[in-house]
């Protein structure tokens, strides 16, 4: 189309309007133009795990109402000749997942493992816990450029100690929950954070004196369109409070119970 306005005797001046549509151009493609441009940026330089440290005030960083309905429904019929303490089960949750991409808020549903008699509703019907236990570790990603890409905290948390008592008499030790949870999430532009938590409970004691252990694996994938990095670590925990990291256990064997967070 042409709009033509007269300026005087002898000028004019003409208007030409021309309609588009402009290409979609997806995430994709900025991204690949932008790997194009400055590939350090979304390679990987290195991976450091730091020592898992204890904390001193745990209930501080526990989040509120933690192992709530994580309890069966209804109770299971006693064994003949006991209440069956040295089988120790798992009641909660066995997978759970977490995904955090680069946004500036992050949700995720917190789930939790149990170590309990098998005869035991719920991991309430226990007695006299320890003060519950925390661990935390550092990851982080370095790419190329020298930029922290991906950094997060998880913690490792239980509540250790509970007895079940009969006939006036505590019978073993128990664990009444058990997680692991991301904090402290960053990630920049183009990077994305996954990880899956797996447990499996077991009586690391004897018939007669049950005591509940249980082993948390975490596998950790940092990635953009060009790379993927896994890592993994796995811990032992018991209901004494004990804990011990196991060497590149978390990459190998079955998933028994596991949780998933994506960030």
């Amino acid at each position: 189309m042409k709009l033509a306005w007269k300026l005087g005797r002898n000028l004019s001046v003409s208007f030409f309007f021309v309609s588009a549509i402009a290409p979609q151009v997806s995430a994709e493609a900025v991204v690949a133009e932008s790997a194009e441009r400055e590939p350090a940026y979304y390679k990987v330089k290195s991976v450091e795990v730091a020592k898992a440290i204890e904390l001193l005030d745990p209930r501080s960083e526990i989040p509120k109402n933690l192992g709530e309905g994580v309890c069966r429904e209804t109770k299971p019929a006693r064994p003949q000749g006991g209440v069956g303490l040295d089988d120790i089960v798992n009641v909660g949750k066995l997978i759970w997942d977490a995904i955090v991409d680069d946004t500036p808020t992050v949700d995720f549903e917190i789930n939790v493992g149990t170590a309990i008699p098998s005869a035991v509703k719920c991991w309430t019907d226990l007695q006299d816990f320890q003060e519950p236990q925390l661990r935390s570790k550092t990851v982080s990603l370095t790419n190329f450029l020298g930029m922290t890409a991906v950094q997060f905290d998880y913690l490792v948390i239980w509540l250790p100690g509970g007895k079940y008592k009969e006939q006036r008499k505590y019978k073993g030790k128990y664990i009444g929950y058990a997680t692991i949870i991301p904090k402290n999430i960053y990630l920049i532009h183009g990077w994305h954070v996954e990880a899956r938590v797996s447990v499996v409970a077991f009586n690391k004691g004897t018939r007669n004196s049950p005591l509940a252990g249980m082993i948390l694996n975490i596998v950790y994938r940092m990635s953009n369109l060009f790379s993927l990095t896994e890592k993994g670590d796995s811990f032992e925990i018991d209901a004494t409070g004990g804990f011990k990291g196991l060497q590149d256990a978390a990459l190998s064997g079955p998933v028994l119970f596991s949780s998933a967070w994506h960030f």
